[in-house]
């Protein structure tokens, strides 16, 4: 099931903007469809808009599917309706973390999610998670309605601090 989301996620990814700048995106067509789930609360939501894992919550680091390989870490991400949210792994990062979304070997470094509208549903979840080399703190960068701010996401250890 989790490769069949992952070709799922990569046959319905776009990407926008000018060649030399694209981004990534997942639209309402690539969503799950959970029935009856409410939204999170909004008190839980990273600038009202997105649910992320908080800090203290330790992502599972699975087992190497091959020597060399990155680890997919399974977390999707879960949006309010409105306009587009960005999720972006900072620059120096790039070559350790990337986003599980669409193809490459650390899948995208940036990914914009555009929700369903709110008459079709009250919030729009993705399947899709992190690939990256080895247990970290990893900041993922959020952009909702001209807000900006970071978010660290324990993987496999937990961020200092938290």
């Amino acid at each position: 099931m989790l490769a069949a989301a992952l070709v799922a996620l990569a046959v319905g990814a776009t990407t926008t903007g000018n060649p030399g700048n694209r981004i990534a995106t997942a639209t309402c067509n690539d969503s799950l469809h959970v029935i009856g789930q409410p939204p999170p609360p909004a008190r839980t939501l990273v600038l009202g808009r997105v649910r992320l894992p908080r800090p203290q919550d330790v992502l599972h680091f699975g087992p190497r599917v091959s020597p060399g390989a990155p680890v997919f870490v399974k977390h999707g991400w879960s949006v309010t309706p409105g306009a587009p949210v960005v999720l972006e792994v900072p620059g120096r990062y790039r070559r350790a973390v990337g986003i599980a979304f669409g193809r490459g070997r650390l899948g995208v470094p940036a990914l914009r999610l555009r929700p369903c509208p709110g008459y079709a549903k009250p919030w729009t979840g993705w399947p899709g998670g992190y690939l990256l080399f080895k247990p970290r703190c990893v900041p993922i960068i959020v952009r909702a309605d001209g807000r900006t701010t970071r978010v660290r996401l324990s993987i496999g250890r937990r961020c200092a601090g938290t």
